[in-house]
């Protein structure tokens, strides 16, 4: 009976274990998409900007 329990129990500790780190790297992947979007987000917002500013001058 006390053999069972334990292979029960390392069996719930193993999918645990499984489990935390499924999480854990899926949310470093849902980390490293949303910098990867701040990135691309801040880049063309300042090449929006740069151009902008090119147009407004050479209008000028």
């Amino acid at each position: 009976m006390y053999a069972v329990v334990e292979v029960v129990i390392e069996e719930v500790v193993v999918v645990v274990v499984v489990v935390a780190a499924a999480i854990v790297i899926s949310v470093e992947v849902v980390v490293v998409i949303v910098v990867v979007v701040v990135v691309v987000v801040v880049v063309v917002a300042v090449v929006v900007v740069v151009v902008v500013v090119v147009v407004v001058l050479c209008i000028a």
